[in-house]
């Protein structure tokens, strides 16, 4: 119990950014051009020895999760304990792996850790080490309280392969400074009319939830610069769908080649929209500012973009002697088969907004009332 509360506090100390109370004494030498060690004296005569390539590494070391894998050891340790406890002559040597990312289904968890334990056949020294993957790896030489002297011996090395990190931090940094990257998003928003004509205007009112805008996005950035320029051009393709839900009980219909927006004089309509789909491409200027951890932070963008109707429907709910009917009826509507407009976009990190304006006209000229098309919500 001694030895897993020792290593508790050693691991708390490391996890803390070795902010170190009275009594622990740290000493710095260097063993080696390639190599420095930093060695903690506790107060009950276990040390701690950190062995670094240099001391920039030991930020790699601070923001390692130990908190967890402190945990885990306490855990492990035990089953370990138990079981060399159990030899029949006092004296064993137990080597067991431990899966913990497998085994609990979580990628941020060690991958695998290792944990060697021997004791000799006085019962009172006893050695074992651990490993989280490829960065840490924890090695204890105990020896339990002399009866004599009331005194315990015990070292504890933590040894801190930063090559992986390095590695890791090479390729995200390759991958951040990269000219072009290709990622997905998922808009969500609400449509509105805006320049309606101004006879019988509330005719073309929507009901703001029912109005939903939703696109599918596969963007393409390229960096326009050198690596720290913040200036992107970005561009893709946008499978959108735009659902115009009408106000009261009113409904659209297609006669005499013209549409037109009435009110229903017969039926009490539950739901009455008209959807589209198209298929637009967009262009868009945008900067892009990332903070001191190379990531993502403030950026702000516009352009244009040109699409394709791809189909139409308008679709009805009502009741009727008691039953539920649903209408859809497809057609074009002499909605406009082109279409433009201008987009713009804000975020910062994780929350980001767009906006798009249709430039030209909803319908065809003098086949359809004139008006124009507002989209706008959260980019996922």
């Amino acid at each position: 119990m001694k030895r897993i509360l020792l290593i508790t506090t050693l691991f708390w100390v490391a996890a803390t950014g070795m902010s170190l109370a009275n009594g622990l004494a740290i000493k710095s030498k260097l063993l080696n051009p390639l190599s420095d060690t930093i060695q903690i004296n506790l107060a009950d005569g276990a040390s701690l020895t950190l062995q670094v390539k240099n001391t920039g590494q030991l930020k790699n070391f601070q923001n390692y999760s130990l908190d967890s894998l402190m945990v885990l050891l306490n855990k492990y340790v035990q089953q370990v304990e138990s079981m060399s406890k159990s030899s029949p002559n006092g004296s064993a040597e137990i080597s067991m792996t431990f899966y913990p990312a497998k085994d609990m289904n979580n990628p941020q968890a060690p991958e695998q850790i290792k944990i060697r334990m021997s004791s000799g056949n006085n019962g009172n020294k006893q050695s074992w080490s651990a490993r989280a993957g490829d960065v840490v790896k924890v090695e204890v030489d105990y020896e339990e309280e002399d009866e004599e002297d009331n005194e315990h011996h015990g070292s504890v090395h933590v040894n801190i392969d930063a090559r992986n990190d390095s590695l890791r931090k090479e390729k995200m940094e390759r991958r951040m400074n990269r000219r072009h990257h290709f990622f997905s998003t998922l808009d969500l928003g609400l449509n509105t009319f805006v320049n309606v004509p101004e006879t019988n205007n509330s005719l073309y009112d929507l009901k703001p939830i029912g109005s939903r805008y939703i696109s599918l996005n596969q963007y393409i950035t390229t960096r326009i610069g050198g690596v720290k320029s913040p200036l992107h051009l970005r561009t893709g393709l946008e499978l959108a769908f735009n659902n115009y839900m009408l106000n009261k009980n009113r409904r659209i219909a297609d006669e005499n080649d013209v549409t037109t927006f009435y009110n229903e004089p017969t039926l009490s309509l539950e739901k009455s929209k008209l959807t589209t789909s198209s298929l637009n491409l967009p262009v868009i200027i945008e900067l892009n500012f990332k903070d001191k951890n190379g990531k993502e932070s403030f950026k702000i963008g516009g352009g244009g973009f040109v699409g394709y109707r791809l189909g139409s429907h308008t679709k009805i709910k009502y009741q009727s002697e008691g039953n539920t009917y649903k209408d859809k009826e497809r057609g074009n509507y002499n909605l406009e088969d082109m279409q433009y407009g201008v987009n713009f976009m804000i975020g910062y990190k994780w929350i980001n907004l767009f906006a798009k304006y249709n430039l030209n006209d909803l319908f065809k000229d003098n086949r359809g009332p004139k008006m124009n098309v507002i989209s706008f919500g959260f980019r996922i």
